[in-house]
């Protein structure tokens, strides 16, 4: 963690872009969660809601909108960072990883029936690979941004 919240940026440029860039796909992601919760669990994560009843559909649409909710709000303030606070884009970007990480897990551990073949796990796997080399960007300084060392 920087000791002050600034502008001031030492990772690669690309780090920046791939942060952006993740921020708006989860947007998009989280979005569609929360607009069409029915088609994202049944079409992109391939959870058979038909065999679930009216009311268990219902529940996991709701906290497929639910997490849509908790996903806006913490890429708002992803994308407040991004514009303003750049020096906090490593930590955030740790942050969204964990996150993401962390709901695998829950996943894995209490898994949700679902069809194999659906497109949600490789997206999933593809978003991990993506952050992670975001995240290293973002943390690795920029030979330019390095202070001068006294000789």
């Amino acid at each position: 963690m920087p000791a002050k919240a600034g502008n001031e940026y030492r990772g690669y440029k690309i780090g920046l872009w791939i942060f952006g860039f993740i921020i708006l796909w989860k947007l998009a992601i989280a979005l569609g969660c929360i607009f069409n919760g029915y088609g994202a669990a049944n079409n992109a994560d391939g959870i058979p809601l038909q065999t679930f009843g009216a009311t268990g559909a219902h529940a996991l649409v709701t906290e497929y909108a639910v997490w849509g909710v908790g996903q806006v709000a913490l890429l708002t303030i992803a994308i407040v960072v991004l514009i303003r606070y750049r020096s906090l884009v490593p930590f955030l970007f740790a942050v969204v990883l964990f996150e993401h990480i962390a709901r695998r897990a829950a996943y894995t551990v209490l898994p949700l029936p679902h069809v194999s073949g659906a497109a949600g796990g490789a997206i999933n796997l593809v978003m991990l690979a993506v952050m992670l080399a975001g995240l290293a960007l973002t943390v690795l300084t920029r030979r330019d941004a390095r202070p001068a060392v006294p000789a």
